[in-house]
């Protein structure tokens, strides 16, 4: 069956000014997306435990990062528990960790996730500085949460114990609006408290932290720590002994990549949307027709129209028993058109749970106008991003096809596998030209 989504036009006027400029956020008031710093563990209970060894391993992705870190700890007193939590800085949601396991000689342990209390030092909005008392909204929507992934690990007297560490960060990214059209996204900033480690018995003995970028140019991000690690191609180290951790050592990371997007209405439902990103300017939309192989039921709410809805809430899922290798589906321009990317929202993007628990998409092979093109690889990832935040996309570059396209057949290769379902999902698709040169765009 085929859909068709009333076709968009834009109305460009003027030239718009970039209103974030790359490194940069806007004074205006802020939505915040993403985990504001996570860290290393911090001993809550007592001081006789010490760190003997730490290796902590960071890779960076476009848009997440995945953290490993072994601790090696001895116990210098008596036999006790050992109360233990892990840090995450956050503005609303804990969905901005996603995956978190905490293991204790290779054997996976439990948590407990506790919402601690807003930290003055991290204020998400200033735009109520010096209002009175009574016009100011809640703390909840001025300041940040230190949250806690609190275990308890027990320690026989003078024991040593190697505990592991690992799970995924969204960055932290602020978006501005002005009348839900002229959108400016913020820098996203990778941040990582050190210094939670000042608290377990004398310093660290040694350890290792391993910075590694994937897709990403170190030229290209500014680094506050930059001069303390040795640089191997796109991947940063530094080694330690005796190391105090202070506030100084905190890891903060800004990838200096704000960009605009201009986002014209369409009856109830914003389909299309134009990005301005540095030198690089983009006309995003999702006007196709959309057809596929098989639909999970019922039908009406998994259909391959809702890869084209404009709601990361919703997902087309293959209908085929296993994992849906494959299955496929077709998406079909209005106008035959050249792209120079298709982008995908992996997996349900309804919530963390159910992103986790289904299939997600881990490599498709994709076919143009009837003829194979190549094999494309996507990350697993949730995204915390807002449903047409281009950030919220992975890009697959079709710009070595030089004719116009007319049909993408989009075939699923390989999986993520779901932690409960075996079901595979896309929750969204746009097609992407790139444009010659800057639009002129009005705002109405």
């Amino acid at each position: 069956m085929k859909v068709y989504l009333k076709n968009i036009s834009v109305i460009l006027i003027f030239v718009l000014a970039v209103l974030v400029p790359k490194g940069s956020k806007s004074n205006a008031a802020s939505l915040t997306r993403g985990n504001l710093g996570n860290g290393h563990v911090k001993l809550l209970n007592n001081r006789d435990i010490s760190i003997e060894n730490e290796i902590l391993s960071i890779n960076l992705h476009k848009h997440f990062a995945k953290i490993k870190v072994k601790y090696i700890f001895q116990n210098t007193g008596k036999s006790q528990t050992a109360k233990m939590g892990f840090p995450s800085l956050i503005f609303g949601k804990k969905d901005e960790i996603s995956k978190y396991k905490i293991s204790v000689g290779g054997k996976k342990i439990k948590y407990k996730y506790y919402k601690g209390n807003f930290v003055r030092w991290k204020k998400m909005s200033s735009m109520y500085d010096g209002s009175s008392k009574e016009d100011r909204p809640p703390d909840s929507e001025i300041y940040a949460n230190m949250g806690w992934y609190i275990s308890k690990v027990k320690f026989d007297e003078n024991e040593k114990k190697i505990i592991t560490i690992s799970y995924i960060s969204s960055y932290e990214a602020y978006e501005d609006s002005v009348s839900g059209v002229v959108n400016g996204y913020g820098s996203e900033k990778f941040t990582y408290f050190l210094s939670t480690g000042a608290s377990w018995k004398g310093s660290i003995k040694k350890g290792k932290i391993i910075l590694r970028f994937h897709g990403i140019d170190v030229k290209t991000i500014k680094f506050n720590q930059l001069k303390k690690y040795k640089k191997y191609g796109n991947t940063l180290i530094r080694s330690f002994h005796n190391f105090e951790p202070s506030a100084k050592d905190n890891i903060v990371i800004d990838f200096q990549n704000g960009f605009s997007t201009y986002t014209p209405i369409a009856e109830k439902k914003f389909m299309s949307w134009t990005v301005l990103d540095g030198d690089n300017y983009y006309f995003d939309h999702n006007d196709f027709y959309t057809s596929s192989s098989s639909t999970h039921k019922p039908r009406l709410k998994y259909h391959d129209i809702k890869v084209c809805d404009g709601e990361k809430e919703t997902s087309w899922v293959e209908g085929k028993k296993g994992s849906g290798i494959g299955e496929y589906i077709i998406i079909e321009t209005r106008v035959n058109e050249k792209l120079n990317a298709i982008g995908i929202m992996n997996g349900y993007n309804k919530n963390a749970y159910l992103y986790f628990a289904n299939n997600r998409i881990a490599a498709l092979k994709i076919y143009i106008n009837g003829k194979y093109f190549k094999r494309a690889k996507l990350q697993d990832y949730f995204s915390t991003q807002s449903d047409m935040n281009p950030r919220a996309f992975q890009y697959i570059d079709l710009s070595s096809y030089k004719e116009k396209i007319k049909k993408i057949k989009l075939v699923i290769d390989k999986v993520y596998k779901g932690s409960k379902f075996d079901d595979t999902c896309i929750s969204e698709i746009v097609l992407r030209k790139k444009l010659k040169k800057k639009p002129e765009i009005r705002c109405r």
